[in-house]
């Protein structure tokens, strides 16, 4: 099916509902959480279909072009998208290993989830013990501080195999789960952990 006739049929459902059976019965099933369900849609391309206000809200924040583009080699862009976040379509990445993601970013998996909150710390002005000279030198983390200090992009998740991808293409590495910035977060996990179905 190609993407433009799943961008028609997609914008003639009204329902969440009427979405989901859409790709369930057309598409295979990648992964999911809470918010967000993604699904194979053919030709390197996924569909990341919004579940709820969380899920459509995360949509929204992938969705920024400029973002991606500033930051090409960290972060999945988005191919298309519709205006109301209920679903985009992005590079459908391939799964990595432990020991791919330990690779591309030069260090041990918990010494990363060191830093990346150690980041988030530093921007929101408390006191760290982070080494910057070694982050510098790491041409990966460099990036990702880079990013970290010019967004509210929130990294809780980066150090986890899940939320990279590798390009069979080009065979690089990049970010596919960064929908989380504060204000997502101020919305839906720091008060209210529920988000309710919108539909």
């Amino acid at each position: 099916m190609r993407i433009q006739e799943i961008k028609d049929a997609m914008s003639k459902f009204s329902t969440f509902r009427a979405r989901m059976d859409f790709c369930k019965e057309n598409f295979d099933y990648v992964a999911g959480g809470t918010g967000r369900k993604v699904f194979d849609i053919g030709n390197g391309m996924a569909l990341k279909l919004g579940c709820n206000r969380k899920g459509i809200d995360q949509n929204f924040v992938e969705s920024d072009y400029g973002l991606s583009r500033m930051y090409p080699d960290l972060l999945n862009p988005t191919f298309d998208n519709c205006d109301d976040g209920h679903w985009m379509i992005v590079p459908l990445l391939e799964k990595i290993s432990k020991k791919d993601l330990v690779n591309h970013v030069g260090m041990d998996l918990r010494e990363m989830d060191i830093f990346l909150r150690g980041m988030e710390d530093e921007r929101r002005g408390k006191a760290t013990r982070i080494n910057w000279d070694q982050i510098e030198e790491n041409e990966v983390m460099s990036q990702v501080m880079d990013l970290v200090f010019n967004t509210t992009l929130l990294t809780g998740d980066w150090s986890r195999m899940s939320s990279w991808g590798r390009d069979p293409q080009t065979n690089s590495l990049r970010i596919i789960d960064w929908g989380l910035d504060q204000q997502v977060y101020d919305k839906h996990y720091s008060f209210n952990r529920h988000a309710a179905l919108a539909y």
